[in-house]
């Protein structure tokens, strides 16, 4: 089970004094992997390389750029301004809907018998979870503590629908926040692919 290269192909690099290096190598097996090296002082002194992956016809394929290191400084300190603000946005919402909604939704479970079976078929009943009966008792410790846990950002629709819920001001301003970072993440992306080489 030998790998051989099957392809070797020369591209310009970003400054044309140099040379992309692509080669692609096969087994026996019908696997193959792509390799690119830079081959030029100048963009290797002002590009890195960034992969990504694409999906095309059921299959992921991974793809790789030269792109400029300012710009890429940009998309990874946007991207990493996003995910902060995104985990602010997530605790104060958590926060906020414990704060309005805790007692209606504690409220569904007053005559429920605190034992997993129970909490359980309640939880399956209003369609709040879709797991097994096994499942839930091997992830669930504390019965409580899991059912304050639908309170949450993370099952703010589902939630909704049991309280009969229909829109929530406060929420959307929340989530504002996150979307906009996000807008911001991919505009450095955009800024960034278009100067960029393979």
């Amino acid at each position: 089970m030998s790998w051989e290269t099957t392809n070797r192909e020369k591209s310009a690099c970003g400054c044309d004094l140099g040379y992309v290096l692509r080669e692609t190598r096969s087994d026996d097996w019908n696997r193959t992997e792509e390799n690119a090296t830079l081959h030029c002082i100048e963009c290797q002194t002002n590009f890195v390389a960034y992969s990504y992956d694409v999906h095309r016809s059921g299959m992921t394929e991974s793809i790789q750029r030269w792109v400029r290191k300012d710009d890429y400084e940009v998309f990874e300190r946007t991207k990493r301004e996003g995910d902060t603000i995104e985990q602010k946005a997530r605790t104060q919402l958590t926060e906020y809907l414990r704060t309005q909604y805790l007692d209606r939704w504690m409220s569904i479970f007053e005559e429920v018998p605190r034992n997993k079976k129970a909490v359980w078929t309640k939880l399956k009943q209003i369609n709040m979870i879709n797991i097994s009966y096994s499942n839930y008792c091997k992830r669930t410790s504390d019965l409580e503590e899991d059912i304050v846990s639908y309170v949450s950002t993370y099952y703010v629709q589902p939630l909704f629908k049991v309280l009969i819920i229909s829109s929530e001001p406060m929420i959307e301003s929340i989530n504002a926040l996150p979307n906009e970072a996000r807008q911001r993440h991919n505009e450095a992306r955009v800024a960034m692919m278009k100067r960029s080489f393979s």
